[in-house]
């Protein structure tokens, strides 16, 4: 009898167990997270993983513990990568877990890596299906292909690290250069009062580039008078939504975007100088943390240059090349 009694316990404390996980599984199999943000790519991704645990390995409990944090990052709450510490692993495998866990935290620890959310959300759900397949240890193509997708999402990461480098610095090459030239052109020619502005809208926490923006780009380019000189001002903008560093690097991202975009146009890309302003310049947006689809915005100001300084192209040229305003 008491032997009876124990096994009834055990049968009702597994019944119990997978009631849960099939109950947390039932709700992620419901969520829609909308791509766009950190988290909201966080969320898909471990959606897609958890599912992939459940109806294709039948693996209750670690797809039970990512749906877990899949609604987690759907609740906008904190979802950090798995430590390795907490996983049961072949001590040759947990030293280089251990070092690529480093390197995924240096990552998500730098702001920036919210201007690019699909790949950081990727970064981090590979690293976690990585640890879970080396720990189960028997499916060799699947730790190989989890550690695979890893590598390649930090590696993307580690070159926009180097790419952001060389913009800031041939940017900062180019307005010190600028700045050099700008007594010289203003007094041999003079601004226009002929200018165009054109506003930019984003969705919250994006800065690639609508079909609409890009329509707009491609009408502004034709304000230009081949005929004439001219800078191109673009300065990129945030809501007060987020913290002051990762808008300054959106607003960033925003106004690089254009400027690539206007290069790809025809225009050349020592006329046009960029700022970014972050929320510091947000118009709308009342308290910090407010959304504000008006204050997300990148603003493209042409201006054209004429009087003796078009006449004289030799002593002014530098403004043209340069962009000064």
């Amino acid at each position: 009898m008491k032997m009876l009694g124990f096994k009834v316990l055990i049968i009702v404390f597994i019944s119990s167990t997978l009631v849960a996980c099939m109950s947390e599984i039932a709700e992620v199999r419901k969520i829609t997270p909308k791509s766009g943000n950190f988290k909201s790519e966080l969320s898909s991704a471990y959606r897609d993983f958890a599912l992939y645990e459940a109806d294709q390995m039948y693996d209750w409990f670690d797809a039970r513990k990512f749906a877990r944090k899949a609604l987690s990052a759907y609740k906008n709450q904190t979802t950090p990568p798995e430590d390795p510490d907490n996983w049961n692993l072949l001590p040759t495998d947990r030293e280089v877990v251990k070092d690529a866990h480093v390197r995924l935290n240096e990552i998500l620890s730098n702001s920036s890596y919210s201007l690019y959310p699909y790949k950081a959300a990727s970064a981090q759900v590979s690293f976690d299906c990585w640890l879970e397949q080396l720990e189960e240890g028997w499916q060799l193509d699947h730790i190989a292909e989890c550690k695979k997708k890893f590598d390649l999402a930090i590696q993307s990461f580690e070159e926009l690290k180097e790419t952001n480098k060389e913009i800031s610095t041939s940017i900062t090459s180019v307005v010190s250069e600028s700045l050099k030239r700008k007594e010289i052109c203003i007094k041999e020619g003079k601004i226009s009062d002929k200018k165009s502005l054109f506003t930019l809208h984003f969705p919250h926490g994006l800065a690639g580039l609508s079909d609409e923006v890009q329509s707009t780009l491609d009408n502004s380019i034709n304000y230009i008078d081949s005929g004439k000189a001219y800078t191109i001002m673009v300065s990129g903008h945030t809501d007060r939504s987020g913290s002051d560093d990762l808008n300054l690097n959106l607003s960033f991202q925003r106004a690089y975007n254009v400027w690539q975009y206007l290069i790809g146009l025809g225009a050349s890309p020592k006329n046009i100088w960029i700022s970014a302003h972050g929320e510091l310049s947000a118009k709308f947006s009342i308290r910090d943390g407010q959304r504000e689809e008006r204050d997300r915005r990148a603003i493209v100001e042409i201006k054209l240059m004429e009087g003796d300084g078009i006449k004289n192209k030799v002593k002014c040229e530098d403004y043209a090349v340069n962009g000064v305003e």
